[in-house]
Parts: structure tokens; sequence; C-alpha cells
């Protein structure tokens, strides 16, 4: 059994304790030692169940009473700031995935990927003779492609993008104007 000290606040997490009288095992202290000492028994009060999903955590409650130090673990909401941040977060990461998909079959995924097709576009005539570059697709095939189908790509990236920020924003508002945890799950990316 853990043991609660009344005069320091603190948990004694050893099986003894020191003091100047000596070395004392807390499971064979009498009820007067332990009262000496300041010493109540710990009851914990565990959750019986886990959080149904990210919008609820397990709050823990502590109480002192004289027989007892009480630890009681129960489900509980998280606070609507909390949720919305959640919820952005989780908008956030779809609206990433959504900008990172294949164009045409065309990686547009990061940075590197955007600076390849554009460096191809700019220096297009120096890369071929033939008016077609070989392009290694998404799906690890190649295909011949063409400068002005290389500046589509680019294009309809550029334009994706801005509807998917466009569509974030509007998300955002949704999530910052929701006065509910139930009003904020309800917001998906649709």
């Amino acid at each position: 059994m853990k043991y609660y000290n009344t005069k320091t606040k603190e948990t004694i997490w050893e099986n003894h304790i020191e003091t100047k009288k000596g070395i004392f095992f807390l499971d064979s202290l009498t009820k007067e030692q332990r009262e000496e000492f300041s010493l109540i028994p710990i009851v914990e009060n565990k959750a019986l169940e886990q959080p149904k999903d990210k919008y609820q955590y397990i709050k823990t409650t502590t109480e002192e009473t004289e027989e007892a130090y009480i630890i009681t673990e129960e489900i509980a909401d998280v606070d609507i700031e909390m949720a919305k941040s959640i919820k952005l977060e989780e908008l956030k990461k779809i609206r990433e995935s959504k900008i990172a998909e294949p164009l045409n079959n065309v990686d547009v995924r990061n940075e590197k990927d955007i600076d390849n097709l554009d460096g191809s576009i700019r220096y297009f005539e120096s890369l071929t003779t033939t008016g077609k570059i070989k392009w290694t697709m998404s799906d690890d095939t190649d295909k011949e492609m063409t400068k002005a189908e290389l500046e589509e790509i680019l294009k309809n990236y550029a334009l994706r993008k801005a509807l998917i920020f466009s569509q974030y924003q509007a998300y955002k508002t949704q999530v910052s104007s929701a006065s509910s945890i139930d009003a904020i799950k309800a917001i998906v990316w649709g």
C-alpha cells in the first residue's frame, strides 16, 4: 500500500521511511505510528474505461481526508479551446494530405517535387531535342511529357493548393465560431 505524508504533502514511494528513531517498514506500522509520522493510506479510484476519442481525457482529482488521500480518475471532456486546437490540427493534416496528392500521376508531395517541375519547365529546351522529356510518375512508371503538360501540372497544383487553403480557412472559421464540442466534432472535411 502507498502512503501520503500530510505534513510534507508527498507520496511515499518506498516501502519504508527513515526517521531519527530508525527505519520503519510501512506495512508493519501501527495506526498510532502512522499518525505520529503523519501518514495516511492512498486510495486510488481508477477510471474503469478509456476515453472514447481525442476529445476526452482521464481527469485526476485528489482529496485529503483524515482517513485517506483519495485519488479519483474519471473520463472528462477536454475544454472547448483544447477541442478547437485538436480539430484544427486534424484539419491541417487533411489539408497537407490533399495538397500532396499526385496530379495526373505526377508527384507534388513536397517542395522538391515542385522545384523539379519548375526547373524542368524553365530549362526544357536544354533538356530535350525531341520536345518531350521522360518523367518518372508517382506509380514509378515513365512517361514522355511535353513542356505544356508540365506547365499544366504546375498551374493545376497552384490552383488546387489555393482552393484547398480556401477550404481550410472556411473550416477554420467554423471551428472558431463553434460553441460546443459536439459542434466541433461535426466539422468534417467534405
